[in-house]
């Protein structure tokens, strides 16, 4: 994930699965930090090592891709798109000119 001046790529969603095995969170592509185009859903796990100083502990985490999810967010976001396009569209056509 790369963000730079709030454009670019980040995890957005926090869902926890129903077997508590990790958390459940899609990549976006924001402009300004608003996501604009889902890009991916991924299982987030956490791996967490042993202590490595006396007071730290690191932590890692892996992403599993979840293509089922992706769909459904494409599918949201393209049907969400698409009624803001025509919710506009229809205002244009009804407001009277001039």
């Amino acid at each position: 994930m790369f963000m730079l001046f709030g454009c670019g790529t980040t995890l957005y969603g926090r869902a926890k699965t129903s077997d508590g095995r990790g958390r459940i969170a899609t990549k976006w592509f924001c402009l300004i930090n608003v996501p604009i185009i889902p890009i991916r859903s991924y299982l987030i796990t956490e791996e967490t090592d042993g202590p490595d100083l006396v007071v730290w502990q690191s932590t890692k985490f892996a992403l599993v891709p979840l293509d089922h999810l992706f769909r459904r967010h494409l599918l949201v976001w393209g049907l969400s798109w698409l009624t803001f396009i025509a919710t506009i569209w229809i205002l244009t056509v009804l407001t009277p000119a001039g």
